[in-house]
């Protein structure tokens, strides 16, 4: 198999299926079980791979491409340079997370990002992901931040990271103690209850419910598309949307597919998102006996945070070599002419790379966002949801 091209690699973009991303990455794909294997064995030795439905996530481009590995008998698998996905590491979240649900109802329906905020991140990561515009005044205000689109590439990697994560200790407990989980959407409805009284009833959706949300969520993208001459391919896209139009989308989406649930089968939704439904373990208590919960969670929590910040200055230096290179090589080849300083190189490089792409490659971007990560990740930082909150009922 060929060689691949990481040129057009988005990292943390959905790619919707193994064909689309073999067609990017140059390699010939086949509709059989065997060329898949072979595709996705290829893909591992330079990228990180992410699982999400029948789509991939790229969330790291290796610098140095792993070698493959050999399963074939008499050979262990292993070489000291394969890769071992970095879920592993976290096997001690398991009691963390078995911790949270031992104090939590009989059924548990949470989001990814909620259920992170409990067993890996601080109290500031969820609170500031949902107010991320006031957020973004306080870093402001502080001096702490220049550029919006830092704290949505923050939020977003936090996000993936967070699923992968997660999703690995649930398949272990599920293996391990038989835990019973699921990850679909969940929907918060409006029901009578038997003394006439309207509450709220969370529960998992049904087939039917997921498949009408799917097609409405689809028509609507393309809708929007349309009208606002946009090329939203999912909803990982929506987060570059301007702050006026991210609103809008999701205000106009939400209306549609209540109306089309409501329309379905007559259910009166309140609110709909994608998240777990986790049925509590009988033996609980014993599995915790003796762990010390808290030393494993600032632990765990000092590895993520490693982790994120090593990853995000690989892909700094990647994309800062990718620029820098282009652009010495353009005026190597006389191909530009009276370059004096970072000003002039910048303007060569948009001829090829996105504004994205070059504020990632500045060591402003790098440290607002290792200073930020920082900030509303380790357990240990002060918690600012009160102090902006006041803020926000001022305004």
């Amino acid at each position: 198999m060929k060689g691949i091209k990481l040129n057009k690699i988005k990292l943390n973009f959905k790619y919707k299926n193994l064909k689309e991303l073999s067609e990017v990455t140059g390699l010939l794909y086949k509709d059989s079980t065997n060329s898949r294997k072979k595709i996705i064995k290829e893909l591992e030795c330079y990228l990180k791979l992410e699982k999400d439905g029948r789509g991939y996530i790229i969330t790291e481009i290796y610098d140095i491409p792993k070698e493959k590995v050999d399963k074939r008998k008499g050979n262990s698998g292993k070489n000291e340079n394969s890769h071992k996905h970095s879920t592993t590491s976290y096997e001690e979240l398991e009691y963390i997370l078995l911790d949270y649900i031992s104090k939590s109802k009989d059924t548990i329906y949470i989001s990814n990002n909620i259920l992170a905020s409990q067993i890996l991140t601080n109290n500031n990561y969820y609170f500031a992901m949902k107010n991320e515009k006031y957020f973004n005044i306080y870093l402001k205000k502080n001096e702490r931040l220049s550029n919006n689109t830092i704290t949505k590439d923050l939020f977003e990697n936090i996000n993936i990271s967070c699923k992968g994560i997660i999703q690995t200790c649930l398949k272990n407990l599920n293996k391990k103690y038989k835990l019973k989980y699921n990850y679909n959407y969940i929907l918060i409805e409006r029901v009578e209850d038997l003394e006439g009284n309207i509450i709220d009833n969370t529960r998992m959706a049904t087939e039917e419910e997921i498949e009408t949300i799917n097609i409405t969520t689809k028509n609507y993208i393309e809708n929007f598309n349309k009208k606002h001459e946009k090329n939203i391919k999912n909803l990982n896209d929506v987060n570059y949307l301007t702050e006026e139009l991210y609103g809008k989308f999701y205000n106009k989406l939400n209306i549609e597919v209540f109306e089309a649930l409501h329309q379905h089968d007559g259910t009166e939704i309140k609110m709909y998102f994608k998240g777990y439904i986790i049925k509590k373990l009988d033996n609980i208590d014993k599995i915790l006996e003796g762990v010390n919960i808290k030393q494993i969670k600032e632990k765990l929590n000092k590895k993520f945070i490693k982790n994120l910040t090593n990853n995000i200055k690989r892909q700094i230096n990647r994309k800062k070599k990718m620029i820098d290179g282009y652009v010495d090589d353009k005026i190597e080849k006389g191909d530009v002419w009276g370059i004096t300083d970072d000003y002039d190189r910048e303007k060569i490089a948009k001829n090829k790379f996105n504004y994205r792409d070059i504020l990632m490659s500045k060591d402003k971007y790098k440290n607002e966002y290792i200073d930020i990560l920082n900030f509303i990740l380790d357990i240990n930082r002060k918690d600012i949801t009160l102090e902006i909150r006041n803020k926000m009922k001022n305004k």
